[in-house]
């Protein structure tokens, strides 16, 4: 191979490479950008009419508005878009994936997963607060604590964000495997970390529950996004192993940025 060769090779192979970079910046971009925008769906979704205390709504059947037809209606419509949330946040796990044609080429040829993944739970997120029907009908409403909901959310949004840097988040939206590891096999993370992005995906659930709970006004279909965010969280993403490793790992970073240095002791099996 000539010089020519070599250079137009290395040329290629940065474009690629720079071009991934961007390709994951920008998913997590979109991410950032959707969850932002729609943050107010999050402190409590603007009601479209005046709501209905529950027990006047099932006091008032069948004359009471809205009608339990359309009540049922929406609630469907919301269960729908949840399934659909469900789809693609676990079909495009790792733990799914793996073993497939799709596993070799995005997660191992491509080194793309991360991103992918990024974007289509972007794309998932738009499409579930876009289409949602809110259900005019109230578990509780209490105006007086709106300020007290808002302090809440600002800190539950800290812990979540806190929890995702104890995950290292350059290794969730994929920059590690583009910048760190050029295969599979140079893979410099722990057994423990391997195990935990395996097995528990997320650690935000209680400030995640918090962020929906702590609102005003409880609307039927907020209460069914509640239900629906433990459930699948518990279900789906629950190992207590990978807690006493979170808590092991977060006690050695506090060290460290203390001037200290505790190393990990937890071994996995």
């Amino acid at each position: 191979m000539d010089e020519g060769e070599k250079e137009s090779e290395t040329l290629l192979s940065k474009v690629q490479k720079y071009s991934k970079l961007l390709f994951i910046l920008g998913c997590y971009s979109v991410l950032f950008i959707v969850v932002f925008l729609k943050a107010s769906w999050f402190m409590g979704w603007p009601l479209p009419d005046t709501p209905i205390g529950f027990l006047d709504w099932i006091g008032g059947y069948p004359n009471c508005t809205p009608s339990l037809e359309n009540v049922l209606k929406d609630f469907g419509n919301n269960v729908m878009l949840c399934a659909l949330f469900v789809a693609q946040h676990t079909l495009l796990s790792k733990r799914k994936l793996q073993g497939t044609c799709v596993y070799e080429k995005v997660f191992v040829e491509w080194k793309v997963n991360g991103p992918i993944y990024t974007f289509t739970t972007a794309i998932a997120l738009h499409i579930l607060m876009k289409f949602w029907i809110i259900v005019p009908v109230y578990i509780w409403n209490f105006p007086a604590i709106e300020s007290a909901c808002t302090v809440i959310h600002v800190l539950s949004w800290f812990l979540f964000y806190g929890s995702a840097l104890m995950q290292d988040m350059p290794e969730l939206i994929g920059l590690h495997q583009q910048v760190v590891f050029s295969n599979r096999s140079t893979s410099s993370k722990s057994l423990e970390f391997e195990i935990m992005l395996k097995n528990q995906r997320h650690l935000g659930l209680i400030p995640f529950t918090a962020l929906i709970s702590a609102c005003p006004v409880m609307t039927l279909d907020r209460f069914l996004f509640l239900v629906f965010v433990l459930i699948y969280s518990y279900t789906m993403w629950r190992d207590p192993e990978s807690y006493k490793y979170i808590k092991e790992m977060t006690k050695s970073k506090q060290t460290r940025l203390s001037g200290g240095f505790v190393p990990l002791t937890l071994k996995a099996d």
